[in-house]
């Protein structure tokens, strides 16, 4: 079903018998009509690729003719380092690559679509349509442990094996984009640096839960509910408990859309223990505040990110909130500084609230970005979310959550899209953002 009005569609009692039908069929043929577009497209965009490149030559040629006048100290590029090779990140490197010298510096030496990554607890294979290897010239990517950011330097430690090697990177600008960490699997630990790594925890991860009778997971957002769709579609007869200590799921999104979900996951036996707060964890139970123990192999705590802010613990020791999240202003510069900005999930924006989500993120990288080239070039600095959409308008709430394979909710403002449909624009979103991040045309 599509539409506001969807959100009783799955029926509150009834379970539905897990099944590949003719819906379901129809969207892998849709997706694989979709997945062929692209793919021909690419081809052709490549084709095309040499003179689009010798016509961006011509003009770069005769912007360095025009400015033969300016000084040559004013000519040399700016240094930026970008702390991070996430979304923001690599959002941020794409907009400064002609505008300076840019380098990135990320632990892993690979991407992945965080979005899409719940999938890989019940299908491990899936996690190499979501990786890669980042192509982003003419960016020098570094890989190597940030230690600290300074005002205009980032000390890095780079692990050689047999010798670890500190190292000095200067900057004129700064972008901290270091993203966040969660519990359990779901973000890269710092010692999965190769994609082959990260592989053999997602093995690893789907055995453990292939074996386990049943699941608690502990936490209703988006993570926890996606989870629970995954885990329930992939094993129907797994006891899967949903508890949370609010009286609704997915607090982020508008009424229809929380109730498709509630309704979506009653309808296929996850048993749902609304306004039940978790007072502790002690090996293989879950104990709740009024006593009850839930008892599961498995529990799986969804209870949000931490930001990675480490490396600003001395420098920037007061920018800092409680949670450890780091404060910009309106232009997305750290507060009390001129040349480091943050994006992301490792920054907090106090006078601008919005859920933290790959595509905000980009935004806020956007928009740090612009202002960078805005200050290399002596013009005004542009207000955060203004500056992007327009004066009062705010950020737009763009969400995609996944109820399994087949089904889903989509989210674009006060637009609810549930059903089908959704599980094919999500697939179209990370197949894109995927492609970009591979140096596909199509995905730029």
């Amino acid at each position: 079903g599509a539409g506001a009005g969807a959100g009783a569609g799955a029926g509150a009692g009834a379970m539905v018998q897990v099944s590949y039908g003719m819906g379901e069929m129809m969207v892998d043929v849709v997706i694989l009509l979709l997945k062929g577009i692209l793919v021909s497209l690419d081809l052709v965009l490549q084709a095309l690729q040499p003179v689009v490149s010798s016509m961006e030559g011509l003009l770069r040629a005769w912007r360095e003719r025009n400015m033969l006048h300016m000084k040559r100290e004013e000519k040399k590029k700016k240094k930026i380092v970008v702390v991070g090779g996430s979304f923001a990140g690599l959002e941020a490197a794409r907009h400064l690559s002609e505008h300076a010298e840019v380098t990135i510096i990320e632990e892993k030496l690979f991407f992945e679509y965080t979005p899409g990554i719940l999938r890989c607890f019940v299908d491990p294979r899936h996690f190499y349509s979501l990786a890669c290897s980042v192509h982003l010239p003419p960016c020098q990517v570094v890989t190597g442990h940030v230690n600290k950011v300074e005002s205009n330097q980032v000390i890095v430690e780079f692990d050689y094996g047999d010798r670890k090697e500190i190292r000095e990177i200067p900057f004129d600008y700064c972008l901290l984009a270091m993203g966040s960490s969660y519990h359990g699997a779901i973000r890269a630990k710092r010692e999965e640096k190769t994609i082959s790594c990260r592989a053999n925890t997602w093995m690893y991860e789907s055995d453990r839960l292939r074996q386990s009778p049943s699941a608690v997971i502990v936490g209703a957002g988006l993570v926890g509910v996606e989870l629970a769709a995954e885990i329930v579609t992939a094993y129907p007869s797994k006891k899967v408990t949903l508890v949370y200590g609010r009286q609704d799921v997915c607090k982020e999104l508008p009424q229809p859309a929380r109730a498709y979900i509630k309704n979506w996951l009653k309808a296929r036996g996850v048993t749902i223990k609304s306004d039940r707060r978790v007072s502790d964890f002690r090996g293989e139970e879950c104990i709740l505040e009024d006593g009850q123990i839930l008892q599961s192999p498995l529990i799986y705590r969804c209870l949000g990110n931490s930001p990675r802010s480490d490396p600003l613990q001395d420098e920037f020791e007061e920018q800092l909130d409680g949670r450890g999240s780091i404060r910009v202003n309106n232009f997305l510069q750290v507060v009390g500084s001129t040349n480091v900005y943050a994006a992301g999930d490792v920054m907090i924006h106090t006078q601008h609230s919005e859920e933290k989500t790959g595509y905000t993120s980009e935004q806020n990288a956007k928009m740090a970005a612009l202002n960078i080239i805005r200050d290399i070039e002596g013009r005004e600095l542009l207000s955060y979310p203004d500056g992007l959409f327009g004066a009062g308008q705010g950020t737009p709430t763009i969400f995609c959550v996944s109820l399994g394979q087949y089904d889903g909710v989509v989210v674009f403002n006060s637009l609810v899209l549930t059903g089908k449909i959704s599980s094919v624009v999500k697939w179209l979103i990370e197949w894109t953002k995927v492609a970009s991040i591979r140096g596909r045309q199509i995905g730029k």
